[in-house]
């Protein structure tokens, strides 16, 4: 583990989301691709009490929307972008159709796990 990300970790995991964020953006700055940067930055733009903050929550919307659109499976860019239109900037259209996805592609992993479980039983 390089010692950005583990002072991302130390900030994120100590609440310090000011810290965590400046951090999390220089890793951005190597992985720009990373959904998992991408959704973590949402995650602490909407964290964040700092009212001299540039970020918005279009700021934390286009991260999310941009780790989807760079891994459209990956189940933590869905989850948050179903919460984002439900509960931050209320669309319930948006909120359904990433939820549903989100359900959709978890039960493709339940059944494929379920196969391999019963193949090694």
């Amino acid at each position: 583990m390089s010692a950005r990300t583990r002072a991302f970790l130390e900030a994120a995991g100590a609440g310090d989301v000011r810290q965590a964020l400046d951090v999390c953006s220089a890793l951005l700055n190597e992985c720009p691709d990373s959904p998992y940067l991408l959704v973590w930055r949402a995650i602490l733009i909407q964290a964040q009490d700092d009212p001299a903050s540039a970020l918005t929550l279009q700021d934390a919307e286009q991260s999310l929307l941009r780790a989807y659109g760079t891994d459209a499976n990956y189940l933590p860019a869905l989850e948050e972008l179903a919460h984002f239109y439900d509960a931050v900037e209320p669309d319930a259209m948006k909120a359904r159709k990433y939820a549903r996805e989100y359900l959709e592609k978890s039960y493709a992993v339940v059944h494929q796990l379920r196969e391999i479980v019963e193949k090694a039983s």
